[in-house]
């Protein structure tokens, strides 16, 4: 351990000796300091008064000025603009002035055609500062520094302007001053050599200055001119003047009567070296015989301590070092002896003693302190939580671990070096509030918080935050656990189920939607059926022909609405084929631009080649159709902007398992047309529930809506992506599996149907009555034999009684006892060949499906006419 060094005695008794000068030394600085403000004060209050003195008698002149420039305007010469009598008027006027340098008239064009001094040339005067304010305010105006036309020599001007009875400006009468003449006034008052005497216009540009008159017409030092322009009327300050030097200054501002800018700065200066110079050399001599005074009684002091004091101490001090190297048997009251010395060293030999005892106890406590502090470090360094410890008072940080620091993102240096108090990460995620809290009360607190650290990183900690006092002294423990990776996963899960939820609702619904549709769809068979067969038996000319449309049309309706029930449960019944999406959409180019309002501009973007795909023309065209209506409603009585726009794109897993409906799609190649407008848009809650059944933003409601082109979506297994924004607009995209390799193949020719006439026998099973009698009828009408079965198990029988002469089974889907399927199953038992109809109001593709490898004959969708029953039977038993 170094020894800390301190001052000898003989140093202790300099110091003492220069302390006793210092009050002296006081008196002569205070003294001198005083006089030197006396000084400034006098020499302040001087450049004042000679300021104010030139600045009254400026005022005077310009006053002067102003009346002789009113009284020209009464004069005739003046009024009929008689030159050469003007001339010699003027002439004598100046003479009679020697700070005027000459005076002039112009017309209110700025032409001059009077002057006291001879004009060899044209002068105008509408370029100048003073005539443009005078015809511009119609008021007596000052100018700015100028090179005079005629004299060439610097001067500023005024201008009066002259008008007539009426107040029209006929003239500008002009004078114009030479300051050289205040030297004049600086003589007669004998004003001291140090002092200064500058004027300038309002810009800052010198126009007079008595020690150097070299500097007239530059610029005033920026940093005076500043002060003097923002400061108040009059006023003193210090600064470097112009030439360079430390200056007081005392200045004042002119303005005439009706003008806001000062038209001259007048300021004088003295040299504060000048001022101060008697002062500074008073000091100095006092100072100098202060120190001669002091380096005696210096030297005095030395011979006297080093006799009686210095070296008895010296003796003291070397048995002590001899102590301090660990020689603690040593006496030091056998080195110094004599009065308060040998007090001393007898107490030196007592603290020796204690010495030997505290070091053994000293270094026992050490030892056990090392210990702790190991601990401590471990501790910190192998917790799996963040551990930091505060100062609660002044907020620093005491403490910290590595975890701490890679929670936070950061290092521990850093960490170490922070404040608690200081950090806007504490205050802004409300850590802050709950430090102070737990100081105050001393309850341990718990909390899980959000929060963006001082280095930038984005965390959720679950934190402990504590107090403890150490040495009366409250400190804040502060614990956390990186909970960011744990909440992130409860939020992907939370959103997963809100995902599962949603789409649990839908399928309920569609289920719901399915089970009506399907049970609406036998009643309305009936209904189309019997319609169908009552115009077939009445004779042309019947009215009631027309009575059995009505019933077939509005039938046919309540069927297209089970049809978009059926879309909506994704179990419509489709009539799939080869779809070009750009020749559907060119196809319904022109309904769909008579369904958008008139104000919305429709714009088609097609891509070209695009694959073909799967699909029902009708059900995709409805698709459309409802979007584009609902972007036109979208944009209301406005002018806007629908845009239809087709493509492909190859879609992988992760983007179509975030778009509607959330079914696992497999990814690839999807041919997509996207609906935009730019109408009122929607919220992030509309969104969630837009293809909720029934649900609508108009006024009212017309049926299941965007419900219908989900299911019908769904069916295709396709996927719909939607982005809006409130007041910006709305963008519906749906996206279609494409076909590979057919890009830019052109589709086949449909072939007509005809109906036709068969025979042999057709076993029939529903276990709808009407149902049953209603295809018995139409049967028996097309020619064939029927046998009606209400069930399967009653089917089963009958088809085993004349299996040889069935033609073919027509097998409801839906059944009780033992449904569709499990008869076919059960059929193909008896004999693999029998040709089976499928009957249902599902998807064909959702039926067939089911039966891999051993598909039916054919299907047939409800409600179905006799020209669709009629073509289905020839083409399965041809």
């Amino acid at each position: 351990m170094n020894r800390r060094q301190s001052l000898s005695i003989r140093a202790y008794i300099l110091l003492l000796i220069i302390a006793m000068t210092l009050v002296p030394s006081g008196l002569i600085v205070f003294t001198a300091l005083h006089q030197r403000n006396d000084d400034l004060h006098v020499a302040t209050q001087l450049a004042e008064d000679f300021t104010s003195e030139v600045s009254k008698k400026q005022d005077i002149l310009l006053a002067s000025a102003e009346q002789l420039l009113a009284c020209l305007a009464f004069i005739p010469s003046v009024q009929n603009h008689d030159a050469s009598a003007t001339n010699v008027l003027l002439a004598a006027l100046v003479k009679k002035v020697p700070e005027i340098t000459n005076i002039l008239i112009a017309e209110s064009t700025g032409l001059v055609w009077a002057s006291a001094l001879p004009m060899r040339n044209i002068i105008w005067a509408n370029d100048r500062r003073f005539f443009k304010n005078a015809i511009a305010t119609g008021n007596f105006s000052s100018g700015e520094f100028t090179i005079g036309r005629i004299k060439n020599i610097p001067a500023i001007s005024f201008g009066y302007p002259i008008k007539d009875q009426s107040g029209k400006i006929l003239d500008v009468a002009i004078i114009s001053f030479d300051l050289t003449p205040t030297n004049n006034m600086l003589k007669m008052k004998k004003y001291p050599d140090f002092m200064n005497l500058v004027m300038t216009d309002h810009n800052g540009t010198i126009l007079f200055n008595a020690t150097n008159p070299e500097y007239i017409g530059k610029q005033e030092n920026p940093e005076i001119f500043k002060r003097m322009a923002e400061g108040p009327v009059n006023g003193t300050f210090e600064a470097v003047g112009i030439t360079g030097k430390d200056r007081y200054f005392a200045y004042q501002k002119l303005y005439l009567d009706k003008e806001q800018t000062p038209y001259m700065y007048v300021r004088s200066g003295i040299l504060k070296k000048t001022v101060t110079r008697k002062t500074w050399n008073n000091l100095i001599l006092h100072v100098g015989m202060m120190t001669s005074f002091m380096v005696l009684a210096i030297g005095f002091a030395l011979y006297f301590s080093k006799r009686n004091l210095v070296d008895k101490i010296a003796a003291l001090r070397n048995a002590t070092q001899k102590i301090a190297q660990g020689d603690l048997n040593i006496h030091v009251s056998d080195s110094v002896s004599g009065g308060e010395l040998d007090e001393l060293g007898d107490s030196f030999d007592v603290m020796a003693q204690r010495l030997a005892d505290d070091i053994a106890e000293r270094k026992r406590v050490e030892d056990e302190r090392q210990g702790n502090l190991l601990f401590i470090e471990t501790l910190l360094k192998n917790a799996p939580v963040g551990i930091r410890v505060f100062d609660g008072e002044s907020g620093k940080c005491l403490l910290v671990n590595q975890v701490a620091a890679d929670i936070s993102g950061g290092d521990m240096e850093v960490l170490q070096r922070q404040n608690f108090r200081e950090l806007d990460s504490w205050q802004r995620s409300g850590l802050m509030e709950i430090a102070k809290a737990v100081l105050a009360d001393g309850c341990a607190r718990t909390a899980e918080i959000d929060m963006l650290t001082s280095f930038g990183k984005q965390i959720s900690v679950a934190y402990i935050v504590s107090s403890f006092m150490v040495i009366d002294r409250p400190h804040l423990l502060v614990i956390g656990r990186d909970i960011t990776a744990e909440k992130q996963l409860i939020d992907k899960n939370r959103k997963m189920e809100i995902q599962m939820q949603h789409v649990q609702k839908l399928e309920s619904m569609g289920a719901l939607a399915g089970g009506i549709a399907h049970d609406f769809n036998n009643i309305l068979m009936a209904i189309l059926g019997n319609a169908e067969l009552a115009l077939m038996r009445l004779a042309p000319e019947t009215p009631v022909r027309n009575n059995l449309r009505q019933i077939e049309k509005a039938a046919q309706r309540a069927a297209d609405l089970a049809q978009q029930m059926l879309a909506y449960s994704g179990k419509g019944s489709f009539v799939i084929e080869l779809i070009d999406i750009n020749d559907l959409i060119m196809e319904m180019n022109h309904i769909l631009e008579i369904s958008v309002s008139k104000k919305a501009f429709m714009s088609l973007n097609l891509a070209r080649n695009l694959p073909l795909f799967e699909g029902d023309g009708t059900q995709i065209s409805q698709i459309i159709m409802n979007l584009i209506i609902n972007a036109s409603e979208a944009i209301g009585e406005a002018s806007g902007e629908i845009s239809v726009t087709t493509g492909s794109v190859y879609c992988e897993q992760s983007y179509l398992s975030r778009i509607w409906p959330y079914d696992k799609l497999e990814e690839g190649y999807y041919i997509f047309f996207e609906i935009a407008d730019n109408g009122c848009g929607m919220d992030q809650d509309t969104l969630t529930k837009i293809f909720d059944p029934f649900f609508s933003t108009k006024f009212t409601g017309r049926g299941l809506g965007l419900a219908a082109v989900l299911g019908i979506v769904r069916g295709h297994h396709g996927a719909i992506a939607i982005s809006s924004v409130p007041g910006k607009g709305t963008q519906f995209k749906v996206l279609l599996p494409a076909i590979e390799n057919t890009s830019g193949q052109s589709l086949p020719e449909a072939a007509p149907a005809s109906p036709s006439v068969g025979s042999g026998t057709i076993l029939l099973v529903d276990d709808e009555e009407s149902i049953l009698t209603l295809g018995r009828e139409v049967l028996e009408e097309l020619g064939y034999s029927v046998l009606a079965a209400e069930n399967g198990i009653v089917a089963l029988e009958l088809f085993k009684e004349h299996k040889e002469e069935i033609e073919c089974v027509i097998l409801d889907m839906t059944m009780p006892i033992l449904d569709g399927e499990q008869t076919l199953r059960e059929l193909r038992l008896i004999d693999q060949g029998v040709r089976v109809i499928l009957s249902s109001g599902f998807n064909e593709q959702d039926i067939i499906r089911k039966f891999v490898g051993t598909r039916p004959a054919g299907f047939i969708k409800k409600p179905y006419k006799l020209l669709d029953l009629s073509r289905i039977l020839r083409k399965v038993i041809a």
